[in-house]
């Protein structure tokens, strides 16, 4: 009985060692812009953003004083999360795999003729 414990308990804790972190790291210059993921906002910059599915994102800057910045990024999968490899890295192997995809912003002064409140919206 007691080496069935032990062998759960390794088990588990093999379970809790492997695993795979995936995650933005969005900076821009100034810092302290708004962050919004597929329209949903995450934070100011610098932010670390996790994510769990490969595909296309929209990033959007925000900040006063700034044209709003709109870039559309395509987020491949490593070769160690492509099937049937994922399920060794995710769960057989001990190793944590780290996938940081950074994304740096530099957002350009609004142009002088340019205005808008701070929702974003153009003043007339």
């Amino acid at each position: 009985m007691n080496s069935a414990y032990k062998v759960c308990f390794l088990t588990c804790l093999l379970f809790l060692l492997s695993c795979v972190e995936r995650k933005f790291v969005i900076t821009s210059t100034p810092a302290g812009a708004e962050v919004y993921i597929d329209g949903k906002f995450v934070g100011k910059t610098p932010v670390e953003v996790p994510f769990f599915h490969y595909g296309t994102r929209a990033i959007t800057l925000r900040k006063w004083g700034h044209p709003k910045v709109v870039k559309i990024v395509r987020l491949t999968p490593p070769f160690y999360s492509v099937f049937p490899l994922d399920f060794i890295a995710e769960v057989l192997l001990p190793y944590p795999f780290q996938d940081i995809r950074p994304f740096h912003f530099v957002l350009p002064p609004k142009s002088k003729g340019e205005r808008k409140d701070q929702q974003g919206n153009k003043k007339k």
